[in-house]
């Protein structure tokens, strides 16, 4: 997980260094490059994104948005299997369709627009109402010794840095 983050980093110092013409600056966005990328990446794998979305929902976040990013997730399996199935569909007329040909996202957008009325009905038996008072399930608190390891980790890297 440690190694992953060097290499953006390594290929932001090199451009750097390569077109610039200050090595400080190459070794400054080296290490900026590798300190974003390894948030980034630790954020990504550490993260439950149902769980993420759901507290983002607490935060005020629109419960429209919320709920049609999680149909879409909760959706993926079945989506995958339509891709699939297109190519395959395809292929036995003689024509073959990659992941890049947008004739294959647009059916796959057709299909899933046929779905949209059955997952509407699905969201609204399940007790969503768009203009309805939402209690949480599930309250999310943050962690106040992570929020205060991160504040220390942030400050001091930032004071190393420009010591």
């Amino acid at each position: 997980m440690i190694v992953l983050p060097i290499i953006p980093a390594i290929g932001s110092f090199w451009s750097i260094y390569l077109h610039g013409n200050n090595l400080e600056q190459a070794f400054l966005l080296f290490s900026r490059t590798f300190a974003f990328a390894a948030m980034g990446m630790t954020f990504a794998f550490g993260v439950d994104l149902e769980e993420l979305l759901l507290y983002l929902e607490q935060k005020k976040i629109s419960p429209n948005f919320i709920y049609g990013i999680l149909v879409v997730i909760h959706a993926m399996p079945e989506i995958t299997q339509e891709v699939k199935s297109i190519q395959e569909s395809s292929k036995m007329r003689g024509k073959s369709l990659h992941f890049w040909s947008p004739m294959l996202y647009l059916k796959v957008i057709v299909v899933a627009l046929s779905w949209r009325d059955s997952y509407t009905e699905a969201m609204f038996s399940r007790g969503f109402d768009e203009n309805g008072n939402r209690r949480a399930e599930n309250k999310f608190y943050l962690n106040r010794l992570g929020a205060v390891t991160a504040l220390c980790l942030f400050i001091g890297f930032n004071v190393i840095l420009f010591l």
